[in-house]
């Protein structure tokens, strides 16, 4: 079943917010089993999202999500072993079978955020405990630090995305945290800090099984970094036929 956001109240002229639109339309979608949760023609204005079991969240080319200069609007992952990243637009905590796909584009605005030593920056998109997890076509770009941030998570597809993120610092692309059976596959990562990063912050579950393949990878840093936040082991990881470069 489809459930398109302009159903729900969306207003998508990009300054007002449209987060509490959003997330009906995904509460009501999970809740009913599932489907497709549509996003098209217009900017929507957002702050934290939370993605739930059985939802494909579908970005159409005709649509931006623009992530909030007000970081007082953001989900804060008390686990987070990163202080002063705890935050995301895009959140998911015990959740399976969701997906984030299409041909638009997440737009996180990272450069409104100072990035200090001492400054709290959210990252792009967290998930916590999840499985079964989808994310293909979108362009995400402009984090205030991390892009994609999984924790403990398990059985996911990254297909053909876009990571643009070079406005701060730490601009990583992935970082899979103690995560298993993974798949990044056809896509292009352009970061100021690691493209790929490997690693396990939190005790209790190793980060293993991955395969990445068929990239384009460029970074100020590592394009693919191993550590050195291991509190697990990192294992059965390979990375094949990617491109390299300015790295």
């Amino acid at each position: 079943m489809n459930y398109n956001v302009w159903d729900y109240g969306v207003v998508g002229d990009g300054k007002t917010y449209d987060t509490d639109s959003i997330q009906r339309a995904i509460d009501e979608c999970s809740a009913n089993g599932g489907g497709v949760v549509t996003v098209n023609n217009g900017t929507f204005l957002i702050g934290s999202i939370i993605l739930k079991d059985d939802v494909e969240l579908h970005i159409t080319s005709t649509a931006t999500l623009l992530g909030s200069s007000d970081l007082s609007k953001y989900h804060k992952d008390e686990q987070a072993g990163y202080e002063k990243i705890g935050q995301s637009l895009i959140y998911a905590s015990g959740s399976k079978n969701f997906a984030i796909t299409g041909s638009g584009t997440i737009d996180f605005q990272g450069q409104l955020f100072p990035n200090g030593v001492e400054d709290f920056r959210p990252v792009g998109v967290r998930f916590r405990d999840c499985k079964k997890i989808v994310l293909q076509g979108v362009l995400y770009k402009n984090a205030a630090s991390f892009m994609i941030h999984p924790i403990h998570c398990s059985d996911m597809r990254i297909e053909g995305i876009e990571i643009y993120n070079m406005v701060q610092p730490n601009n990583d692309g992935i970082d899979l945290d103690g995560c298993q059976n993974v798949f990044i596959s056809n896509c292009k990562i352009t970061s100021t800090d690691d493209s790929i990063a490997f690693k396990v912050i939190e005790p209790g579950q190793p980060c293993s099984d991955v395969v990445v393949t068929n990239c384009i990878l460029s970074s100020y840093c590592a394009a693919i970094r191993l550590g050195p936040d291991a509190l697990e082991d990192i294992m059965r990881v390979t990375v094949s036929n990617c491109v390299i470069r300015d790295t």
